[in-house]
């Protein structure tokens, strides 16, 4: 039998994603376009809050009229086969940290190259945002990227025109500009101003984009959002301005070591590449949270291998035998023993000192400007962890007043509006799949006095934490995780026991109400 010829190509990352979209948000113009603005306001919220300035996010959204879209394409006249989408200009710009100007094109043209990687609470972790827009941009209209950045310790603002090269995976310079001074030219302030054409569905689009700010207001009520959005006449533009109530913003998160309980096999050989540490019991008590000396020393006592070894010179079968016989074994165990002190492995939990949970007031704050409820309460539960990640849920609850108003069919299910935020992130889409729609479905409403008949409730609940369990990186919906759910549960029904006293407070004055309407009325006939 003659041998087959087989022709292999290597593919980079970025024609990866550039060939599968969907797995990144960016599935149909619809997405595409949400997708793009979510992604560039998220990047500009993290910019800020890392220069710890209250965030100023100015976004412009804006439909290409046909005598724009010729100039852009250089044509003199353009198919028909996209009349059924729009071409779309989308800007945003920040306050915040800004980037440097020999950094822009390999943070913005290079595909999985971010500042976000470690064991740190972000809103982002994969480098994929702001790059997925011009992947995306590129394939539909095949314009470079505008980015134009200040950064806080300079005067100089850079602008560059940028491409992505799909099979090296590296920036395509196209023009860049200097500009020495803020006089010359450059911003007055530091931070970024992307912009991006691309071809989407605005009026598709259009509602979820609104209702996404809608809820980023709530979630960051220590933001300023100016929004200059396609008006319903060709040509104008609405404005849509959501102001802060509040300056202070959440202390930023730290990164922090990797927890031994989520440390797989790959990690685990990153950790050994990256330390100094000559023995293996200085290097797992100060590369990994949660392991003193005394608790490395009987880890590696328990598993049989030399503590003074040194962690390069381990064999792969060692290696093999502290994550599967150590790590993920301490793990289960900690899930059986609750006390730390009856456990064989003696590794701390994680911590949840490194997180940035929004604060129940900040919570409180943000319900209360958007939705007006006649009621409100928030909770913030102590620092729990799943799997060597440790995390934080915030939760609140708003009834009556202009609740009632705020009716979307975003979240409205027996009569319950539910909001979902992962790490300050608003999940939109995927409701149905999302651990906390479900956790909220399984509390008895009726227990604490909420009925179909009864004003709709406005539920918020927030998950933070160095790992967030999404299934797919388009972060649509949070995965189904015990220990997560579990504190979801317990959060709600704190709230629910508040909101069943309110309720009982607020029939009593109404029957109180009723009882003196009564006396007023049969009063005067009783003494005549």
């Amino acid at each position: 039998m003659e041998e087959p010829q087989i022709t292999a190509r290597r593919i980079s990352v970025a024609s990866f994603f550039d060939q599968n979209k969907s797995i990144a948000g960016f599935g149909n113009p619809m997405r595409a376009t949400f997708t793009s603005v979510r992604e560039l306001v998220e990047n500009g919220l993290d910019a800020a809050e890392r220069l710890g300035v209250p965030p100023k996010i100015e976004l412009t959204i804006r439909i290409l009229t046909d005598k724009e879209i010729r100039e852009l394409l250089d044509v003199k006249e353009r198919s028909d086969t996209k009349r059924n989408l729009d071409y779309l200009m989308i800007s945003c710009k920040d306050n915040g940290v800004g980037v440097e100007g020999s950094l822009i094109p390999w943070l913005f043209g290079r595909v999985l190259t971010g500042t976000k990687y470690g064991a740190q609470q972000t809103r982002g972790t994969f480098g994929l945002g702001a790059k997925m827009c011009l992947l995306y941009a590129m394939s539909t209209i095949d314009l470079p990227v505008k980015v134009k950045s200040r950064h806080y310790n300079s005067l100089e603002t850079h602008e560059y025109d940028l491409f992505i090269d799909r099979e090296e995976n590296k920036p395509i310079i196209v023009n860049h500009i200097e500009y020495p001074t803020p006089e010359e030219g450059g911003f007055q302030e530091s931070g970024t101003e992307v912009t991006v054409y691309l071809t989407g569905a605005w009026k598709r689009a259009r509602s979820y984009i609104l209702e996404y700010f809608k809820q980023l207001a709530i979630i960051t009520p220590y933001a300023d959002f100016y929004l200059s959005i396609p008006g319903d006449a060709p040509g104008k533009q609405e404005e849509i301005t959501y102001l802060r109530v509040i300056d202070d913003i959440p202390p930023p998160p730290k990164t922090v070591p990797i927890h031994p309980w989520g440390c797989d096999i790959t990690q685990f050989k990153a950790e050994i590449e990256s330390t100094d540490k000559t023995t293996l019991v200085d290097f797992l008590s100060s590369q990994f949270m949660g392991v003193s000396r005394e608790a490395a020393e009987s880890f590696f006592k328990v598993l049989e291998i030399d503590p003074n070894k040194n962690p390069k010179e381990l064999t792969s079968q060692e290696i093999r035998r502290i994550v599967h016989e150590g790590f993920q074994r301490s793990l289960e165990e900690a899930k059986r023993v609750k006390r730390k002190r009856d456990r064989i492995f003696k590794f701390d939990d994680p911590s949840g000192d490194a997180l940035s949970p929004l604060g129940a007031h900040r919570l409180r704050k943000g319900l209360e400007k958007e939705l007006q409820p006649a009621y409100v309460e928030s909770v913030t539960r102590p620092p729990k962890a799943y799997g060597g990640h440790p995390f934080i849920i915030e939760a609140a609850i708003g009834y009556g007043g202009g609740v009632n108003s705020s009716v979307s069919r975003m979240g409205m299910t027996d009569n319950k509006i539910i909001y979902r935020f992962a790490n300050r992130i608003p999940l939109i889409f995927s409701a149905a799949n999302d651990v906390i729609t479900k956790t909220v479905n399984m509390i008895k409403w009726n227990e604490y006095g909420l009925t179909r008949a009864s004003d709709p409730l406005a539920i918020a609940v927030s998950l933070v934490s160095t790992k967030i369990p999404f299934p797919e990186t388009s972060k649509e919906y949070i995965d189904q995780v015990d220990e997560i759910q579990e504190e979801i549960h317990l959060a709600l029904m704190q709230l629910g026991r508040k909101l069943r006293t309110y309720l009982r407070r607020t029939k009593k004055r109404q029957r109180e109400r009723q009882r003196v309407s009564r006396f007023e009325k049969y009063a005067p006939q009783t003494i005549n």
